[in-house]
């Protein structure tokens, strides 16, 4: 019986794990397709840049709460306890790195090679890009975005996605960032 139990536990478990990681990349195939421009190669930087991150998350952990209005009437509020959790998941991917398969026709390249790659062809863009972190319920997710492209200056931003009519799309962008 205890089998039984440890059996079952162990594949819903899994199941889980494999919901997971395809609601992922659902949102990662999403998010790139609308964030990104349709000319030229998009590359995505194995790790998100802890100081950049780190930049977008200070001011945000000194307020008691956070909120915004869209021109929709839409509203959002984070409290502070919200932004550390937020925070703390962040922090715990600064030595995850991605894996080809985490994207489809993709390339995976290195911090290091960043310039590399974008002044191959002024058409390329290169990406970093967060696990999403749910909050919430499971139709909203907090991410760190920055696309650089272009030969323009694209800032990092923390912003939340949500699932509208079957599509991942930025909701709300937490940051400011124009200071």
């Amino acid at each position: 019986m205890r089998l039984l139990i440890m059996l079952l536990f162990t594949l819903s478990f899994n199941a889980q794990i494999l919901n997971y990681e395809m609601i992922k990349r659902e949102i990662l195939s999403d998010v790139l397709r609308i964030e990104t421009i349709k000319d030229g190669k998009v590359f995505i930087v194995s790790k998100i840049d802890s100081s950049k991150v780190e930049y977008l998350l200070k001011p945000l952990l000194e307020k008691p709460y956070v909120s915004n209005f869209n021109s929709n009437g839409e509203s959002f509020m984070l409290t502070n306890s919200d932004i550390k959790y937020l925070a703390q998941k962040m922090r715990e991917q600064y030595d995850a790195e991605w894996k080809e398969e985490d994207f489809n026709n993709r390339e995976i390249i290195k911090q290091s090679e960043i310039l590399q790659y974008l002044k191959r062809d002024n058409k390329n863009q290169v990406v970093i890009i967060s696990n999403p972190i749910f909050i919430k319920n499971d139709d909203t997710v907090f991410l760190y975005f920055a696309n650089l492209c272009c030969g323009e200056i694209n800032y990092p931003n923390l912003a939340l996605y949500k699932k509208i009519n079957g599509i991942w799309k930025k909701w709300f962008q937490i940051n400011d960032n124009s200071n």
